[in-house]
C-alpha cells in the first residue's frame, strides 16, 4: 500500500499502528482523488489501523480501514482526505475512574463489533477537503482549514492471518538452463 506516517500506540500488551493511505491499484482503488474543474489536485488518504499481537512488531493483522471515507473524483470542498493520523502512546483504562468521564457513544470506533472490555486508544486526524498542497502551484490544491477528528478506538485483539510462505514451482543452479526456461517455470 501506498502508506505515510505511521503513529504506534500500546494498549493490553499489543502495538497499534494508525496510518494514512492512498490509492492502492493492488486493490483496484485508483480513483479516490480530487478533480475539481478537470484538475486532478491529489489522492484522497483513508486511516487505517493494524495491530500486532505483542510489543514485538514482528507478526500484525490485515489493516482496517479506520475512516471509511471513499469520495472518488470529487470537487474540492466535498473531498474526504483523511491523513496525519496520530494515536496515543499508551491505552486510558475506564475501569480506573468508573463514571468520572462520559464519551460520546458516536466517537467509540470498536473494529470487532463485540468488544466488552474498559480499554480505549484515542486516534486524532485531519479531514482535509480539499487535497493537495499549495506548496506545489495553483493546480495543487488551495490553502485550507482543515477538520481534526478523534475517535475513541476499543484495544480489540488482532485479527490473526494465515502465515503464507512462497515456493517457487522450480529451482535450479544458476545458468544450468536458459533464461526462457526459468522464467517459464518460476
Amino acid at each position: 500500500m501506498n502508506v505515510g506516517r505511521i503513529s504506534l500506540g500500546e494498549c493490553d500488551g499489543r502495538l497499534y499502528a494508525v496510518f494514512s493511505s492512498f490509492n492502492d491499484p493492488a486493490y483496484g482503488t485508483t480513483d479516490d482523488c480530487c478533480a475539481s474543474a478537470g484538475q486532478v489536485y491529489g489522492a484522497n488518504g483513508e486511516v487505517y489501523l493494524t495491530i500486532s499481537n505483542d510489543l514485538s512488531g514482528y507478526f500484525w493483522d490485515a489493516p482496517r480501514n479506520l475512516s471509511n471515507s471513499y469520495t472518488p473524483l470529487c470537487d474540492t470542498g466535498s473531498c474526504a482526505d483523511d491523513r496525519f493520523a496520530s494515536v496515543a502512546r499508551m491505552e486510558s483504562d475506564d475501569a480506573q475512574f468508573p463514571g468520572s468521564e462520559t464519551w460520546p457513544v458516536a466517537a467509540t470506533y470498536d473494529p470487532s463489533g463485540s468488544y466488552t472490555g474498559t480499554k480505549f486508544l484515542h486516534v486524532f486526524y485531519e479531514a482535509d477537503r480539499y487535497p493537495g498542497t499549495p506548496i506545489f502551484g495553483a493546480s495543487s490544491g488551495p490553502y485550507t482549514l482543515n477538520e481534526m477528528l478523534w475517535i475513541r478506538l476499543a484495544c480489540v485483539p488482532p485479527v490473526p492471518e494465515a502465515s503464507l510462505q512462497l515456493q517457487p514451482a522450480f529451482i535450479c543452479a544458476p545458468n544450468t538452463r536458459s533464461r526462457a526456461f526459468r522464467k517459464m517455470y518460476l
